[in-house]
């Protein structure tokens, strides 16, 4: 089942941040996050990585942690990643 995500505005191509993204995410491993944030009073912060839920999801995986961690050195060599 092929993704629904199209290039920013009409006659523009993707930014290199939204392709950055997809390369980074981890959904394309099977993975789930929930808990990501929190709200305290119309304050939303963003909660730890450690204290996330992360669980296996049922949708295809898209690509091998092998793939992953590649892409991911290569992203942060390139410094095109955030290393934060």
């Amino acid at each position: 089942m092929p993704y629904n995500i199209k290039p920013d505005g009409k006659n523009k191509g993707w930014s290199n941040i939204k392709v950055q993204r997809l390369l980074a995410s981890e959904i394309h491993l099977g993975y789930i996050s929930y808990g990501k944030t929190r709200s305290k009073r119309g304050q939303v912060e963003l909660v730890p990585e450690e204290e996330r839920i992360k669980v296996m999801g049922t949708h295809e995986k898209l690509k091998t942690p092998e793939e992953h961690e590649a892409i991911m050195e290569r992203l942060l060599n390139k410094r095109m990643l955030n290393p934060n």
